[in-house]
């Protein structure tokens, strides 16, 4: 054995001699590739649910859904997704056995509770659903959620304005909360509407607050509001909201909404990681994904729009939304009203059909009214009666509520059909001027304003340009002015509107082409033809076919004239189809 003098020579030694010498890099450490995220089974499969509602595979919805239940027993969003998809498949009576039977060892949790009330929503048992959910409103936020909903469906406003506010309270970054608090409010009271609808022109304004709005609200957006709020909704990871603005901003401009990539709900989730509480942080089933791809479908006359519409009214066939998305289409209307002609009892069918009846046919909605229903539908459907049955009558009743304070958005609206009935135009621009006092900016004031133009007020022309004006020149109002002045060939008036109506719309087949039109009446065919090609493209785009024809002869006769070679190569590729 070395003595210790010997071993601290030679260590010495071996210092000495490496001094000098160049030493090897160490070697690199050994570092382990960073782990991907595990996103945990459950959310996978409730992934693979959400996206076979979404192509309406009901039946592979309801089973992958169970499945994600069983992986993960407390979900309340996979249990509603579940419950909605049995409903589409008719088997909900199914589905609720299946919950009986799987938790029968723990009938009050949560997720069975909400599951059960989800179940009683969807059959539009109103009354008891909101009751149910009520009760379970301290242990799950989204309860309170979707007790509104069906407080809404019950037309009792006052309980759904309540929960509504307990959902906000919980979750106030949340632009469902936001949207469900603009329309509960705008159904309740003009003043607090009015307060709300302020939140989306102002970008100072809470991101959620902002984006709610916009969609909850009667606010009037213009393209650069609801471009600046979609790209709110995109910062907040928004997707849905988004999505929704997006075709709304693609609709205001004339250019063809098809461009937007509608996501599925499950796009942009924020998946749940281990240890997270599945029933505190549930949150509502996205619904708005299905009613922008309908919207999306209707703006270009798509036929599957109808297709489209039939999963949204299959998911939630008892959210006014619904019915509300039908009434913008007589493509898809016939389908919402024969669903709620072959549902059986309930008051919500009525409400329901109320988005989809014209001032002829509303009293049929009335006498299926019970007197105990005395919410703000029931009482709007049968002031709108009384107006179809005796107009002075009708008209002087909806005036009467409007002098008890607060009232809300469609009493606004039963006024202002009381007064077109009688085509009172002054009558209805005060009304417009006064309503205009709560809420500057929503378009039941344009409406008025319209009302009384077409009414024969002495100062139809200058009301009709405010109006037009203060709805941010909206393409439907803008088109169906300039129609006018087309028919009556009142070209100095169209000259009048077409300037500020294309900065709002520059890619609007109609506008362009009448643009276009004038330009070539006045033998300037190279300015003509860039807006006729404009036109072309977006009609086709559209599917707008008459336009398209008209079109094309205006096309063909400028063509000839035209001068520049740029433009007459892009005009001859839209009339060549390429």
């Amino acid at each position: 054995m070395p003595s210790p003098a010997r071993t601290f020579a030679l260590a010495l030694a071996c210092a000495l001699a490496s001094a000098g010498c160049p030493r090897p890099p160490p070697p690199a450490p050994v570092v382990a590739p960073p782990k991907k995220p595990e996103l945990p089974l459950q959310a996978v499969t409730l992934q693979m649910a959400l996206e076979a509602a979404w192509d309406g595979d009901f039946t592979r919805c309801f089973k992958d859904a169970k499945t994600a239940i069983t992986i993960a027993s407390d979900d309340l969003e996979s249990m509603e997704l579940m419950m909605r998809c049995a409903r589409a498949t008719r088997a909900l009576g199914e589905a609720e056995k299946w919950v009986r039977e799987a938790y029968s060892a723990s009938q009050s949790a949560p997720v069975v509770r909400y599951g059960l009330a989800t179940a009683l929503l969807l059959r539009g048992d109103a009354v008891a659903a909101e009751k149910a959910f009520e009760k379970l409103a301290d242990e799950a936020p989204v309860a309170a959620y979707q007790g509104a909903m069906a407080a809404k469906l019950a037309d009792d406003w006052a309980t759904a304005d309540r929960l509504a506010s307990l959902y906000l309270k919980a979750r106030p970054e949340d632009p469902d909360a936001r949207m469900l608090e603009a329309e509960v409010a705008c159904m309740l009271d003009v003043d607090r509407c009015g307060v709300i609808e302020v939140a989306v022109a102002d970008e100072r304004e809470e991101e959620s607050r902002r984006i709610g709005a916009a969609l909850g609200s009667d606010a009037i957006a213009t393209r650069a509001t609801l471009d600046s709020v979609s790209k709110d909704a995109e910062a907040i990871h928004a997707a849905a909201y988004s999505d929704a603005l997006s075709v709304a901003v693609m609709i205001r401009e004339g250019g063809d909404p098809g461009i937007v990539g509608v996501r599925s709900p499950r796009s942009g989730r924020r998946e749940p990681g281990p240890g997270v509480d599945l029933v505190r942080e549930a949150r509502p089933m996205a619904k708005l994904p299905f009613a922008t791809r309908v919207a999306q479908g209707i703006a270009i006359n798509d036929g599957a729009a109808t297709g489209y519409f039939a999963r949204l009214l299959a998911l939630f066939p008892t959210d006014f939304l619904t019915y509300r998305v039908a009434a913008q289409s007589e493509r898809v209307l016939p389908a919402a009203r024969t669903y709620l002609e072959e549902q059986s009892g309930g008051a919500w069918r009525v409400y329901a059909a109320s988005w989809l009846v014209n001032p002829e046919q509303v009293c049929d909605l009335a006498n299926s009214l019970s007197y105990k229903d005395q919410g703000a539908i029931a009482t709007s459907i049968r002031r709108r009666c009384d107006v179809a049955l005796e107009k002075q009558r009708g008209r002087a009743l909806a005036d009467a509520r409007l002098t008890v304070t607060p009232y809300g958005l469609l009493d606004v609206r039963a006024a202002l059909e009381g007064e077109a009935a009688v085509r009172d135009a002054n009558a209805l621009e005060a009304l417009a001027r006064r309503v205009s006092k709560a809420m500057p900016s929503s378009k039941v004031v344009v409406e008025a304003l319209l009302a009384a133009a077409d009414a024969g007020h002495k100062g139809a022309a200058a009301l009709q340009k405010e109006a037009l004006a203060l709805s941010g020149w909206d393409p439907v109002l803008t088109r169906r002015a300039l129609r006018r002045y087309v028919e009556r060939s009142d070209w100095k008036g169209a000259r009048a509107l077409l300037p500020a109506a294309l900065q709002e719309s520059p890619s609007d087949a109609y506008l362009n082409g009448v643009q276009g039109a004038l330009l070539a009446q006045d033998g300037k065919a190279d300015a003509a033809l860039p807006f006729l090609t404009r036109a072309c493209n977006s009609a086709k785009a559209r599917r707008e076919s008459e336009l398209l024809t008209t079109t094309y002869s205006e096309m063909w006769s400028a063509l000839p004239k035209a001068k520049i070679k740029p433009v007459r190569d892009a005009a001859l590729r839209c009339l060549k189809g390429d």
